[in-house]
C-alpha cells in the first residue's frame, strides 16, 4: 500500500519538477533574459530616466507573461496528474474487492461492459502489484546468506571462464569447497569475491535503471523552460558568440592539432546536467576571442 502511494507522490513530484514550477515562481518577474538598462549618466536625466523604466518594465513584463504560461500549464498538468495519481492509487488499494465480486455488483447496476472494463482493469493492477512485491522482495534479499539463489551468480561463473553448469550449487554455499575448486581450476578464489561484487552492482543498477517510477530515476528528466530562468544576457552579445546551434564565425573550417583530447573532455563537461559550466585560459596573444 505504502509503495502505491509512494508512486502516486512521485508522479506528482515529476510534473512539478518537470514545468520547471518553483524555479520559474522564483524569477516571475525578473526580467526576461536579464536584459536590464541601468543608469549610465549624472544628473536629473528625465527622459533617459523614463526610457531605462519602460524598458525595464517591458523587460520584466514579457518575463512574466512567458513564464506564467508554463506555470499555468504545469499546474494543470500537476493537478490532473495528482487526481489521476490519487485515483490509481485508490483503485490499486480496492482492486482486489473488484475481483472477488465487486465488478460483477458494478456490472449489474451500470451493465455488463462496465463491470467487465472494472474486471479487467483490476486484475491487471492486481498482476502489476505482484511484479511490484517479487521486486520488492528481490531488493530486500539478503543474497549473501544465501548465494544460491542470487539472480547473478551464473555471470558470475561465465566471468570467471566457467560453465555455470560445472559449477555445483554446494560451491556457492561453502567457502572451503570453493576455493579448493577454484585452485584446481588454476583461479585464485580472491578473483570470484571481485566478480561476485562486480556483478552484483551491475544488477542492482539494471534493476534502477527498470524501476522508472523510482525518484532517483524521474528527477533527471531536463525541466521545460529550464533557461526561461534568466537565460543569456544580450549585452554580453557584444564580446561573444553563441556557438549552442551553429558556429558562424570565420574559425569555422579550421582543424584543431594536438587539441582532440580538451575537445572531448570539454564536450563530455558541458553535456552533463550539472556542473556544465567551463572556462578557457589561454596565453596572450593566442586569439582567445
Amino acid at each position: 500500500m505504502l509503495g502505491i502511494f509512494r508512486i502516486a507522490l512521485n508522479a506528482m513530484r515529476y510534473a512539478v519538477h518537470r514545468f520547471n514550477i518553483l524555479e520559474l515562481l522564483a524569477t516571475l518577474i525578473s526580467p526576461w533574459k536579464r536584459d536590464v538598462s541601468h543608469q549610465t549618466w549624472s544628473g536629473f536625466r528625465p527622459i533617459l530616466f523614463l526610457n531605462a523604466l519602460a524598458n525595464n518594465f517591458l523587460a520584466r513584463f514579457m518575463g512574466m507573461i512567458v513564464r506564467s504560461v508554463m506555470i499555468v500549464i504545469g499546474l494543470t498538468v500537476a493537478l490532473a496528474t495528482a487526481v489521476g495519481a490519487v485515483s490509481l492509487a485508490l483503485f490499486a488499494s480496492l482492486a482486489p474487492l473488484f475481483l472477488l465480486g465487486g465488478a460483477w455488483v458494478i456490472g449489474m447496476q451500470f451493465g455488463p461492459l462496465m463491470g467487465g472494463g472494472v474486471f479487467g482493469l483490476a486484475l491487471v493492477v492486481v498482476i502489476v502489484g505482484l511484479f511490484g512485491w517479487r521486486d520488492h522482495v528481490r531488493r530486500h534479499t539478503d543474497y549473501s546468506q544465501m548465494p544460491e539463489k542470487a539472480p547473478w551468480r551464473d555471470r558470475v561463473v561465465m566471468r570467471l571462464g566457467l560453465s555455470p553448469k560445472a559449477f555445483d550449487v554446494e560451491l556457492f554455499r561453502s567457502a572451503e569447497k570453493r576455493a579448493e575448486f577454484l585452485l584446481n581450476q588454476k583461479i585464485e578464489p580472491t578473483l570470484f569475491d571481485a566478480a561476485w561484487e562486480v556483478e552484483r552492482k551491475h544488477y542492482e543498477e539494471l534493476q534502477t535503471e527498470k524501476r522508472f517510477w523510482d525518484w532517483d530515476h524521474l528527477k533527471r528528466a531536463p525541466r521545460l523552460g529550464k533557461y526561461w530562468k534568466y537565460a543569456y544576457t544580450p549585452k554580453l552579445d557584444h564580446y561573444c558568440t553563441d556557438l549552442s546551434e551553429h558556429d558562424f564565425s570565420q574559425y569555422r573550417k579550421h582543424q584543431t592539432i594536438g587539441r582532440e583530447p580538451l575537445l572531448e573532455m570539454l564536450a563530455l563537461t558541458l553535456s552533463r546536467p550539472n556542473d556544465n559550466s567551463v572556462l578557457l585560459v589561454g596565453n596572450p596573444g593566442i586569439g582567445k576571442r
